[in-house]
C-alpha cells in the first residue's frame, strides 16, 4: 500500500511540474518578448539617426541590435518549443513565392553577413507552392541563421532554390564545419549544441534545427544534413502544391 501511495505522489507530483513548466514558458514567452519588442523598436529609431555616430558607436549600436535579436529568437523559439510539445501547430495556407521569401530573409542577416564578409551565391528559380507562411518562414530563419552564424569569416554561402517533379528542394552550403561525426547523430535534436562555436560571438543554444526539422515535418517537408570537410549542406525538401 505504501509503494502505491508512493506511485501516486510521485505521477501527481510530475503533473504538477509540468504544469509549472508551461506556466513559466507561457510567462517567458509574452511578459519577456515585450521589452525586447520594445528595445529592438528603440535600435531601429536610432539607426535612422546613425549619420550622426562616428565609426565606433555605429558598431555598437549594431552588436546591440544583434544581441536585441538573439534574445527576442531565443523568447521565440521557447514559445515555438511549446507549440511543438504541445501539438498545437496551426496551418494557414497560401500561396507563396518562395523566391522572395528567401530574399526578405537574406536582407535581415545583411548587417550579421556584412560583419564578417559573408557573400550570398544565391541560384534560385520562380517557384509557388502552397504552405503556411508563417512556420515556412520559421524553417528558412533557422537555416539560414544557422549557416551565418557558423559560417567562417570571409566565406560563401551557396543557396540553390530548384523544382522538380512536385518536389521543392533547397540546398545551403556554406563553410561551418567539420562537424563531429559523433555530434551528426544528435543535430536536430532538442537541445544539442554543438561543440563547434559561432565565429562572431553569437550564441547558439541548441534548439534551432530540432524547431526547423519540427515546423518541416508540420509541412510535410524534411530537412537532411552532408558536409565535406569543412563544407556543410543543409538541404530541405517541400511538396510542391497548387
Amino acid at each position: 500500500m505504501a509503494e502505491t501511495d508512493n506511485i501516486s505522489s510521485l505521477k501527481q507530483r510530475i503533473v504538477e511540474l509540468e504544469i509549472e513548466k508551461t506556466q513559466l514558458l507561457k510567462l517567458v514567452s509574452h511578459d519577456v518578448k515585450s521589452p525586447f519588442n520594445k528595445l529592438y523598436a528603440l535600435s531601429n529609431l536610432l539607426q535612422l539617426v546613425s549619420e550622426d555616430l562616428n565609426e565606433e558607436q555605429l558598431d555598437y549600436l549594431n552588436r546591440m541590435e544583434w544581441v536585441i535579436k538573439e534574445g527576442l529568437t531565443v523568447v521565440r523559439n521557447l514559445m515555438d518549443l511549446r507549440a511543438i510539445e504541445n501539438g498545437s501547430i496551426e496551418l494557414s495556407l497560401e500561396d507563396l513565392p518562395l523566391e522572395y521569401i528567401l530574399n526578405d530573409i537574406f536582407k535581415s542577416y545583411e548587417k550579421q553577413s556584412n560583419a564578417k564578409n559573408l557573400v550570398f551565391n544565391t541560384e534560385t528559380t520562380n517557384v509557388t507552392t502552397r504552405l503556411d507562411k508563417r512556420i515556412l518562414e520559421k524553417v528558412l530563419d533557422n537555416l539560414i541563421s544557422n549557416a551565418v552564424k557558423f559560417s567562417a569569416k570571409e566565406s560563401t554561402i551557396d543557396v540553390k532554390l530548384t523544382e522538380k517533379n512536385k518536389l521543392i528542394q533547397l540546398n545551403i552550403t556554406s563553410k561551418s564545419g567539420p562537424i563531429p561525426e559523433e555530434e551528426v547523430s544528435s543535430l536536430f535534436k532538442r537541445s544539442s549544441p554543438l561543440s563547434t562555436r559561432p565565429t562572431h560571438g553569437e550564441s547558439a543554444l541548441g534548439n534551432g534545427l530540432f524547431i526547423a526539422q519540427q515546423y518541416a515535418h508540420a509541412l510535410s517537408g524534411n530537412i537532411t544534413f552532408s558536409q565535406k570537410e569543412s563544407e556543410v549542406t543543409f538541404k530541405l525538401e517541400l511538396p510542391k502544391t497548387s
